[in-house]
């Protein structure tokens, strides 16, 4: 198995950062010397970012999506215009790859598309990788690495406030 030999147990670290999150904090700090951190029972633990993978280190959250479940569209922006980019030089390319997103949206929503899409790619188990992401009564079950959980939340968060703030502001 990998080794945390990248940061030493014994290694001092020290940087200056001012008003920003612990959690960014840590994440710049972290990044210099190839490592990440999870959080265990309130412990936050280094690890190196060659092990961050390694299913021992996933941790399995829930993310209240509920309001976000049927906001967002079915197609993806990205979707809608690679389609389009086939459809003038492949028709017939342009309807397969309609039809494999039509299948794909038919099993999973629009935001896990977008969270296997956008955050780290090859680490969902749809693509090879042993991370996992469901949609289940507008609650979003993720397992994955703890980088690709934070990217999840934040990802979820901004969403939030685009799709869900952006609705409450214009109601009269």
């Amino acid at each position: 198995t990998a080794s945390d030999s990248d940061l030493p147990e014994d290694t001092a670290v020290s940087s200056s950062l001012t008003h920003i999150p612990l959690e960014f904090a840590l994440e710049s700090i972290l990044n210099r010397k190839n490592t990440t951190f999870i959080v265990e029972s309130g412990v936050v633990r280094i690890i190196s970012r060659d092990v961050e993978d390694d299913v021992e280190f996933h941790r399995t959250r829930i993310f209240d999506c509920e309001g976000l479940i049927g906001k967002l569209p079915n197609r993806l922006p990205e979707q809608t215009a690679g389609i389009q980019a086939y459809s003038t030089t492949d028709p017939a390319a342009a309807g397969e790859l309609a039809d494999r997103l039509e299948k794909q949206n038919s099993v999973q929503t629009a935001l896990e598309t977008l969270v296997t899409e956008q955050i780290d790619p090859d680490s969902w188990r749809q693509n090879g990788g042993e991370a996992s992401v469901r949609e289940i009564n507008g609650k979003l079950v993720v397992t994955a690495s703890g980088p690709a959980l934070r990217q999840t939340r934040r990802l979820i968060q901004y969403l939030q406030s685009e799709y869900l703030d952006s609705e409450e502001n214009q109601k009269p």
